[in-house]
């Protein structure tokens, strides 16, 4: 059973709130509306009922191998049904989910699964061999998966570019998929152990590892009312509805794609077009066969999409939005989507692992350029002085981020010190710098450690970066700070040319440009040309390895 909410408050606008875990809002559209399909992939359709059962199968399993209440489940997998599934069933026994990156290698891995003490890891055929090279772990349970336990090999490929990957044979003992899911006796009586008593506030549902642009990752427990919370926002704000069908191409172990693509539909109980992979083409094939009506991209992915000359296929998108990640949404870039599409691309949100994210979201048809959106329901964000966190500033005054919401997390696992630093209450500081202007909207401006102080001015490298992108040679750019003895710190800048502009376009024609179009003490002084972009494990840039 399920405790009431004490931090949550109903608000009118939270159409589907409900105090109750996804997973019980997914047993919910099980129930209700059995064969409507919950997830399309490459081809095949699983319906909400026919996940349900798997999911109860799979806790069924689960309990059997010992884990219960409060044990840590380590899911490490592509996108893909099966993720679902298991999401899903660690939930029905109260157990903690914990996503890990499938671009992890060994260590990182490791790393991961002792700092989470996992007990149990649901991974991918493919990825075993990271796993198989990892130094001994916590875990003591190890159930395989692979693409062919959600799709027939031979008949997606004859119309998508996804190949799955070839079968390998675990070295290890494990529990196959296909014995962890099938039916049985057990599940008619699963009730004795899948109705765990829940504190939805104070409960751990998920960890979610913050990308370590700084130091190691840390893992950021979410409690129950963290999660649904700021899925029902999501749904709220972009006005997901039973009907829609919504891209899952970006990743969901990560937050922000859990929380638009899974989630959030799920709390709505519509439906999820799921690519194991981006592809452009199949993207498009998907978005079109099956009437997508709602996005979430990155601009890169937008570009390869627009790169088909079929994005006028789409006829059914009714919002678009997308993440930055270091490639910013350009009012041109929107210009040309909306151009084969007739829909804004647009910024999604702000936010972070620590609050869930979507603490700030864009309202559809409200854009403004340049802002992150504004504080969503039940969210006070305040800017505040970075050395003196209880001086609020006013409108278009520039500090540290901090959000106060029922979806600040519980603290970092087994780092008190680090929770104690960021967390005061119910407040988090971010280490974000941005302000707020008159109308409420966010404006993020960069990390205050990663700030460059160039004769005595503050200059953030994101502000950098989003100009060089408005050269017609630069594919992307990364801004750092080096020493200079005459003015501090001066900006560096790294520069991915357009394949067109490589071996045309000089390092001294960027810095001159440059110098026309940014302040004397912002524009960089130094150029390099890179052929990629150094990134974390969630796509966020590593300046502090340019740095370097």
């Amino acid at each position: 059973m399920t405790k009431p909410l004490t931090t949550y408050v109903p608000d009118e606008g939270l159409t589907f709130f409900k105090p109750q875990t996804l997973a019980q809002y997914f047993s919910e559209h099980a129930e209700n509306t059995p064969e409507k399909t919950a997830i399309y992939f490459y081809g095949s359709e699983f319906t909400y009922g026919w996940l349900e059962q798997k999911a109860l199968a799979l806790a069924t399993t689960l309990a059997q191998e010992g884990i219960q209440a409060g044990d840590v489940v380590a899911l490490y997998m592509q996108n893909c049904p099966q993720f679902v599934i298991s999401y899903l069933a660690v939930q029905k026994l109260g157990a903690v989910v914990s996503p890990c990156n499938p671009m992890l290698k060994a260590k990182e891995l490791s790393y991961q699964l002792n700092d989470l003490e996992a007990v149990a890891l649901i991974a991918s055929e493919e990825l075993l061999v990271e796993y198989e090279k990892a130094d001994d772990t916590s875990v003591r349970t190890l159930i395989v998966t692979s693409f062919d336990d959600a799709l027939e090999r031979e008949e997606h490929s004859k119309e998508f570019n996804f190949r799955m990957p070839d079968r390998r044979t675990p070295a290890l003992d494990h529990i196959s998929w296909e014995r962890a899911t099938t039916q049985s006796k057990l599940v008619d009586k699963a009730e004795s152990f899948l109705s765990p008593e829940i504190n939805l506030d104070e409960d751990c549902a998920l960890i979610i590892y913050t990308s370590g642009t700084s130091g190691l990752p840390k893992g950021a427990m979410l409690s129950y009312t963290n999660c649904t919370f700021k899925a029902n926002c999501v749904a709220a704000n972009f006005g997901y509805t039973s009907s829609d069908k919504v891209s899952a191409s970006m990743p969901i172990f990560h937050v922000a794609g859990k929380i638009v693509g899974m989630s959030a539909v799920f709390v709505a109980g519509a439906s999820m077009i799921l690519q194991a992979r981006f592809d452009g083409e199949d993207f498009v094939t998907m978005a079109s066969r099956y009437g997508m009506t709602v996005s979430y991209t990155t601009p890169p992915m937008n570009t390869e999409i627009l790169a088909t000359d079929r994005a006028s296929q789409m006829d059914k998108l009714r919002v678009c939005m997308g993440t930055s990640f270091g490639s910013q949404i350009t009012e041109s870039l929107s210009n040309q989507w909306k151009e084969q599409t007739g829909q804004d691309f647009f910024e999604f949100a702000y936010g972070m692992s620590e609050t869930h994210t979507a603490d700030a979201m864009t309202p559809p048809g409200q854009i403004v350029w340049g802002s992150t959106g504004r504080p969503t329901f039940q969210t006070d964000i305040k800017i505040t002085d970075p050395e003196d966190r209880s001086r609020e500033l006013g409108p278009g005054e520039l500090g540290e981020i901090s959000i106060e919401s029922p979806a600040v997390f519980l603290g970092y696992k087994g780092k008190p010190e680090a929770t104690a630093a960021a967390k005061v209450g119910q407040r988090y500081f971010s280490g974000d710098m941005g302000y707020l202007d008159e109308n409420g909207y966010l404006f993020f401006e960069g990390r205050f450690k990663e700030m460059i102080k160039s004769n005595g001015y503050s200059v953030f490298p994101e502000e950098v970066e989003k100009y060089l992108q408005d050269h017609p040679a630069v594919q992307q750019a990364v801004a750092v700070g080096y020493q200079d003895d005459r003015r501090g710190e001066s900006v560096r800048a790294f520069i991915v040319l357009r394949s067109e502009y490589k071996g045309v376009t000089s390092e001294e024609e960027i810095i001159s440009w440059a110098k026309e179009n940014m302040a004397a003490y912002k524009y960089p002084r130094s150029v390099r040309f890179i052929d990629e972009v150094p990134k974390t494990a969630t796509g966020k840039m590593l300046r502090a390895k340019l740095r370097e």
